[in-house]
């Protein structure tokens, strides 16, 4: 035992030396893969040597993507920060990611061709450059001690004498550990779920990963100008060598942690309870409120939400500070400004470039908060000033047209005549002043304990809880879920699964919104109660945008990222009840427990019903690689939501090594509905739609028909249309379709491709 626990001390005690070391052989066998790309081929022959080889590549190219530069940013100059070591890691990871993003972006700029070799050695001069910064700190601060010289022997002896694996082991809470397998079985779910991978969108990031590795430009003029996500995929195929359909497959193993680790430090800021952070965690990955979803696919949009919260998370710990002081010192307004600042931009910058839409929402949200604080007392709230800082950046790459891509729904605005923006703004100022007056008159500053609960009264608050507000949400919830299933029968026509879903939201939405009723009268809940209001003001702006601009589902968007903001309400009754001594009431406890199960269920079937109806399989996927070969020139193709991003990943011409030619260039493409799918609906006042679209177009013209259920966009009552074998039959005797091409199972299901004659 004193030999192993000597052992572990030297480890201990060197820790940073074996993480540079292990840092040097990462890069090395990286740096052999990229300057050695024939070495898979050479090894092919020897199977056990190859999966060895490449099992030691993927493992040295995750930590390099992970783990480096940044490292010794967190755990050597930084060491003596606020951060715990899940914050590090977390903190680390996600900067290393922006990292990547934005030398991608910057080499873009500077016309550098963007190859595994300009990633590598951008890597070796930053990751050099932090070493040698952290080697001058350590020595500064006499911490160069601890890994180069000799240890303190009486140290060393206390530690051999104290130390126990098994004790050790107990430190690690059960929930922890729980919700650690939870999660990697959310993982495996989703892998198993998924047909080849979750939804359709992957086929188009991958397509744009494909470009970066292949022609080695960013192609800024895909997916709106925000190449962020696609910087990190082309990174892993760099660095580990993975196949292009592997990167959406395993995203999953990244994101669904990530998001949870993310969640937790946040939770444990604000609530400083372990238990509830990790319930924050659970209902986070399992409910439908929109987050665990979103982190379940390979979008753009989990990294730059992650990106995002960590930015509130940073803001948090500086504001925290103040809020809680009743008398500010002005040194301590220069407290973390330091360390926070600079992360900050690097997070917002990575994240613009990864999808602004969601940077944008997040950071108004962010003003809008400081904005009021800064009113209150511009001392405390003096971060709005970077803040709007960060909003100049913005405007300057919206002035370019640069990464900005997503905001070019809003351009009808600016089109208005400028009386319209006159009533706007007068409009906006009536409707706000009030609130905005009457929140920074009820903004106190003050160290206050949070749901401070006169304890003499705590026969009450739990006589209320299972009188009143149990008893009234099931009313609520009850009538909402009457008025929508008749609503349904007559009008929206939509899934259980749908159904199930907004009866979920219901309940957190009410339950949330009564604990930010008790949560607003702490310190920090007033803080967080404000953002919750901004981002329901941002959704009721995304709502009327959708009503009188265009249907966009932009609301819908807010509400799934306002997700972690309603759950800190749901989470904060939850306390409340501990704190009141109710949770050991069983009809209490039993009702919380009947939600997070109802909540699982629901996003389960959400879940399964998204990778059946909203994914492709290989079936389905295997019509591209057969189309291209039997087909030439610009085409057009009619095929079902998704199925086109297939077409252009096995379709475009990557060996022409042409930047100007997009992804959309290679063939046209109509979304398949009702008029296109149904028989009947191709002749309409005597004219053949189909072959009047090859006329109009002068291309030739495909249609794909799909054996499994397809998106109709056309209304709200109706969202999947599908064809019948009886549909399929007559297609057989269409005199102006020619079938080309079908792909089937071994069940006969087929997915045949016809030409418009």
């Amino acid at each position: 035992m004193n030999i192993f626990n000597s052992f572990i001390f030297f480890m201990k005690q060197r820790i940073h030396l074996i993480i540079f070391i292990v840092s040097v052989l990462c890069l090395s066998i990286v740096g052999i893969h990229i300057w050695n790309a024939d070495l898979i081929t050479v090894l092919s022959q020897y199977t056990v040597i190859l999966l060895c080889y490449q099992f030691v590549l993927i493992v040295s190219g995750l930590f390099v993507i992970f783990i480096l530069p940044s490292y010794p940013i967190f755990f050597i100059i930084l060491r003596n920060a606020d951060f715990n070591i899940l914050e590090r890691i977390c903190l680390m990871s996600i900067i290393n990611l922006s990292f990547y993003i934005i030398i991608g972006y910057v080499g873009h700029l500077l016309a550098f061709a963007i190859t595994n070799i300009f990633f590598f050695i951008s890597l070796l001069l930053t990751y050099s450059m932090i070493v040698g910064l952290s080697l001058i700190y350590a020595i500064k601060k006499t911490f160069m001690v601890r890994i180069l010289t000799r240890y303190d022997e009486r140290e060393k002896q206390e530690f051999i004498r104290e130390f126990s694996i098994t004790h050790y082991f107990k430190r690690v809470e059960l929930n922890g550990i729980l919700i650690g397998i939870l999660l990697f079985l959310l993982c495996i779910f989703n892998l198993a779920a998924s047909r080849i991978f979750s939804g359709t969108d992957p086929w188009l990031h991958i397509s744009i990963v494909k470009l970066i590795t292949e022609i080695n430009y960013l192609p800024l003029e895909e997916y709106l100008g925000n190449v962020g996500l696609h910087i990190i995929g082309a990174l892993f195929y760099f660095f580990s060598g993975v196949e292009y359909l592997i990167l959406p497959q395993f995203y999953v193993f990244f994101s669904v942690p990530m998001s949870g680790l993310v969640v937790y430090i946040l939770f444990m800021r604000i609530f400083k309870n372990k238990n509830l952070a990790i319930l924050g965690v659970l209902i986070a990955e399992i409910s439908s409120l929109g987050y665990g979803q979103i982190m379940h696919q390979y979008w753009a949009v989990t990294l730059a939400l992650m990106q995002s919260l960590l930015i509130f998370y940073l803001l948090f710990m500086r504001i925290g500070i103040f809020i809680e002081q009743k008398e500010l010192a002005s040194k301590t307004l220069l407290r973390k400004m330091g360390t926070i600042y600079p992360l900050i931009l690097i997070l917002f910058v990575s994240s613009l470039f990864t999808h602004s839409l969601v940077t944008m929402i997040f950071l108004i949200s962010y003003l809008w908060i400081f904005l009021i604080y800064f009113l209150k007392d511009y001392r405390r709230a003096i971060d709005f000033i970077f803040l709007g800082g960060l909003a100049g950046i913005f405007l300057l790459c919206f002035l370019f047209d640069f990464a900005t891509g997503h905001f070019s729904e809003f351009n009808s605005f600016f089109t208005l005549p400028i009386y319209y923006y006159f009533f706007g703004l007068i409009a906006l100022g009536v409707c706000f002043f009030p609130i905005i007056r009457s929140f920074i008159k009820n903004i106190t500053f003050a160290q206050k304990e949070l749901l401070n609960i006169n304890y003499s009264l705590l026969e009450n608050y739990k006589s209320r809880e299972i009188k009143v507000i149990i008893p009234l949400s099931i009313f609520i919830v009850g009538l909402f879920t009457f008025i929508f299933f008749l609503g349904n029968i007559f009008l929206f026509q939509l899934s259980i699964t749908t159904i199930l879903v907004v009866i979920e939201i219901i309940i957190f939405a009410f339950f949330s919104v009564w604990g930010y009723i008790f949560f607003q009268k702490s310190t920090k809940g007033k803080f967080l109660f404000i953002w919750l209001v901004g981002l329901g003001f941002l959704m009721a702006f995304g709502l009327l945008f959708d009503l009188v601009v265009a249907v966009e589902g932009l609301w819908l968007r807010i509400l799934h990222m306002a997700s972690p903001v309603i759950l800190i309400g749901f989470i904060s009754y939850i306390y409340k009840l501990i704190k009141i001594k109710a949770m050991h009431i069983t009809k209490i406890k039993v009702y919380i427990i009947i939600i997070i199960i109802f909540s699982f269920f629901s996003s389960l079937t959400e879940l399964t019903q998204f990778c059946r109806e909203d994914s492709l399989n290989r079936r389905e996927a295997s019509v591209s690689k057969w189309y291209h070969p039997l087909t030439t020139g610009r085409n057009g193709i009619i095929a079902k939501y998704g199925y086109y991003y297939t077409f252009l990943f096995n379709g475009y011409p990557y060996y022409l090594d042409n930047e100007n030619l997009m992804l959309n260039d290679i063939m046209g493409h109509l979304i398949l509905d009702d008029n296109f799918a149904l028989p009947e609906n191709h002749v309409k006042l005597g004219i053949n739609i189909l072959q009047g679209l090859k006329n109009i177009f002068d291309k030739e013209l495909y249609i794909l028909l799909p054996s499994e259920p397809y998106q109709t966009f056309e209304s709200f009552s109706q969202i999947y249309g599908y064809l019948h074998r009886f549909d399929l039959f007559i297609y057989y005797n269409l005199p102006y379709l020619n079938r080309i091409f079908s792909a089937k199972d071994l069940d006969l299901i087929e997915d045949p491709l016809y030409w418009v004659i």
